[in-house]
């Protein structure tokens, strides 16, 4: 699926499904607030839908897994942010 597909489905509102990136925090199982790649319906106003895939437990437990990760990546990247945008520590005063 190419850029220019996705934008033809928002343009002419096509309800098309497609694999995107959508929030699955309470999907599955999931409780991190991360983005994972899910078939959804796109239409005119953005994703209008997650299709529901019936997953085994082996493939749920695999997808918790896969959404942990990205959460713990998130979370080392936002700290490392954090960190270069901190202004530097004063001088220690020599009293």
């Amino acid at each position: 699926m190419t850029v220019a597909s996705l934008a033809d489905a928002v343009l002419r509102n096509e309800h098309r499904v497609a694999p995107l990136s959508v929030p699955v925090r309470g999907l599955y199982g999931i409780t991190e607030d991360v983005y994972l790649s899910l078939p959804a319906v796109l239409g005119r106003s953005g994703v209008r839908d997650v299709i529901p895939v019936t997953l085994e437990p082996q493939e749920a437990e695999q997808l918790r897994a896969s959404a942990a990760a990205i959460h713990g990546v998130q979370a080392a990247l936002s700290l490392e942010a954090e960190a270069k945008a901190a202004p530097p520590a004063p001088p220690a005063s020599g009293n």
